[in-house]
Order: C-alpha cells, then sequence, then structure tokens
C-alpha cells in the first residue's frame, strides 16, 4: 500500500529532510544544477524553494517525491502557477506507474489549492509522462533555464497550458 502525504516544504521534519536527501541525492546526481545547489548549499533545490513536497511511502520507507513551487506571475495577465520538479522514484519501484499517479495527485492538489498552470521541469527523455498524465493537449514546451523564462512571454505561457479548466 502507497500513502501519498503532501507537506508543506517550511514543516518537514529533520527525519524527513533527511529521507528526501537520502532518496535526491543518489537520483539526481547525473544533474549539473542540482549537484551544484546541494554541494555549495545543501539545498535539495536549485533556484526556486518549494512551497510543498509530495512524499510518497511504501510503509514507512520514503520511495518517491516531488516538488512544488508556486509563483503568481501579474503579466501578461493574472496567473497562479504551480512548478513540479524534483521528481523521483526509488529505483526498485520504478516502472510501477507512481510517477503518473503522483502527477495526478498533485494536479488535483494544485487545482484545489487555485492554480491556474502547472509546469513539470523534467529530463527531455520523461516528456510523455506529463503527457499520459493528461495534462498536455499538444507537444511539450521545454525551457532550459526555469520558470522565469519558460513564462517570460505570453507565447510561452499560451503554449505551457497543461490544463483546460472548461472541460
Amino acid at each position: 500500500m502507497f500513502d501519498f502525504v503532501f507537506k508543506e516544504e517550511d514543516r518537514l521534519t529533520k527525519e524527513e529532510k533527511q529521507l528526501l536527501t537520502q532518496l535526491l541525492v543518489p537520483l539526481f546526481s547525473f544533474s549539473y544544477h542540482f549537484s551544484q545547489s546541494y554541494n555549495k548549499n545543501k539545498q535539495l533545490y536549485y533556484s526556486s524553494k518549494p512551497r510543498w513536497q509530495l512524499l510518497l511511502y511504501h510503509g514507512k520507507e520514503l520511495v518517491g517525491s516531488l516538488s512544488i513551487v508556486k509563483r503568481h506571475l501579474p503579466k501578461p495577465f493574472p496567473v497562479l502557477v504551480g512548478g513540479i520538479g524534483n521528481l523521483g522514484i526509488k529505483e526498485n519501484h520504478q516502472k510501477k506507474g507512481l510517477s503518473l499517479l503522483m502527477l495526478k495527485k498533485t494536479n488535483e492538489f494544485m487545482k484545489k489549492n487555485g492554480m491556474q498552470l502547472s509546469l513539470l521541469f523534467c529530463v527531455e527523455k520523461l516528456k510523455g509522462l506529463n503527457i499520459k498524465a493528461g495534462n498536455q493537449k499538444e507537444n511539450p514546451t521545454f525551457a532550459r533555464r526555469g520558470l522565469a523564462n519558460a513564462v517570460r512571454t505570453f507565447k510561452s505561457l499560451i503554449h505551457l497550458l497543461l490544463w483546460d479548466y472548461n472541460s
């Protein structure tokens, strides 16, 4: 049985932070930005501090997590954005559909918390995962330098819209 627990980043216990470190550092050691941030500041995120973490437990074992960054963008029109990053699953639990379940639960959570736009930050080889989660109507757009660059222009914002609240 798996438990999905959303927790505010600032309310993570010392034990939960240790478990996250044990999970994420091996999974993201290939990432230049993650490694730089962790090695320099012992942060499990690159630039924007997450507002929430989704912790995935199998019994008492932390087997997966993802981060949610909340941003309010006032221009070109007001929009509340949820950026999803650091999606990681322990290797022995991969290929079981857990990432997809995590994304679906995260999208439900973000909608309940008023976010109108969801952006998944991932390596390009995982782009199909977001499409499977039912969030993408057309080809994903990839921004190499994070949320600020991804939504800098109106055109980028329209191409990155991941769910449609009218349907």
